[in-house]
């Protein structure tokens, strides 16, 4: 039996192989996805961001519950910080889900440098979990702040933490966060200013005004740590998936999916070929020791470098 089919069965340990060769970029993890790409396209990814201390990793946790209560199989990706060591993960958000069911799958991806609060390996994760017949995927982000739009361009439904006092709200709109989230939530919202936050979102996602379709994404206050409110957050999510479908949202997203996973294939390909036909003849080398040494600026150093690639 092929690694794949492995896959295809839910075997836990090929899962996990899988995703260990994707993430470290061997060669033979692209064969077995090309099997599984015909049988994805099945899961719902909700994406989970925000700011750190927000309580992503408490709020995952109720969210595994309540769709483990509703028979779902659920998988979850922790992105975490990358060891400056190793470049492995922190592993902190896999500590703090310590629960444990045969329908639920728990994978911690190491950013590894990648920008955006996410790993580089994680759409290929995403469709390894959707084949493997995952029904609901939640990605929990490393907790960038301003940088975590990057969500956007893999889940399908992206709830946006916030918590009482996060700080200076104008700075939270120019960061793209209102504009990228779908159902925005204020965690620990028994503590004080939780109905100002809530007050101070809804008149800030009135700016911005609705999404495409005309989805105004709703503010919920939810407690995390015991569970209050999210009962409704699961309804409100699974309010915005159907919502979506029928508004042809989801369609068009996945179109702009597609587009952006096949650009960052393009150049990962290009580059790589670029790279070695460079170092084959010397010019690599050549052009970073001048660079290097100031006879010759990057710009027109790369510019340098393009014209051999066309020769």
């Amino acid at each position: 039996m092929s690694m794949a089919e492995a896959v295809l069965q839910g075997e836990i340990r090929a899962i996990s192989r899988l995703i260990s060769k994707i993430e470290n970029g061997e060669p033979d993890a692209l064969e077995q996805l090309k099997q599984l790409y015909q049988h994805t396209g099945n899961a719902v990814v909700i994406g989970l961001t925000g700011a750190p201390g927000a309580g992503k990793s408490t709020l995952t946790n109720q969210l595994i519950s309540n769709y483990l209560e509703k028979g779902f199989k659920v998988a979850v990706i922790a992105v975490d910080p990358s060891s400056v060591f190793t470049g492995g993960g922190v592993l902190g958000d896999r500590i703090r889900m310590p629960q444990v069911h045969k329908n639920l799958y728990i994978r911690s991806l190491a950013t590894r440098g990648y920008l955006g609060g996410l790993s580089k390996a994680i759409g290929k994760t995403i469709k390894v979990l959707d084949a493997a017949g995952y029904q609901r995927i939640i990605i929990e982000t490393v907790g960038t702040g301003q940088s975590e739009i990057e969500i956007r361009n893999f889940a399908q439904v992206v709830v946006v933490v916030n918590t009482p006092n996060m700080g200076d709200d104008i700075q939270t709109l120019k960061a793209g966060i209102m504009e990228i989230g779908d159902i925005y939530i204020v965690n620990k919202a028994d503590l004080p200013e939780a109905d100002r936050t809530v007050s101070d979102l809804i008149k800030m996602s009135q700016i911005v005004g609705p999404k495409h379709g005309g989805w105004m994404p709703p503010v919920l206050k939810v407690i995390a740590a015991d569970g209050t409110g999210v009962p409704e957050l699961v309804a409100e999510i699974e309010k915005y998936y159907l919502y979506a479908s029928s508004a042809g949202v989801l369609s068009m997203n996945k179109l702009a999916m597609a587009k952006n996973e096949l650009m960052e294939e393009l150049k990962e390909a290009i580059l790589a070929e670029a790279l070695q036909k460079l170092q084959e003849n010397g010019k690599w080398e050549e052009c970073s020791s001048q660079v290097a040494k100031g006879e010759l600026d990057p710009w027109t150093g790369a510019e340098h470098l393009l014209k051999c690639l066309k020769q």
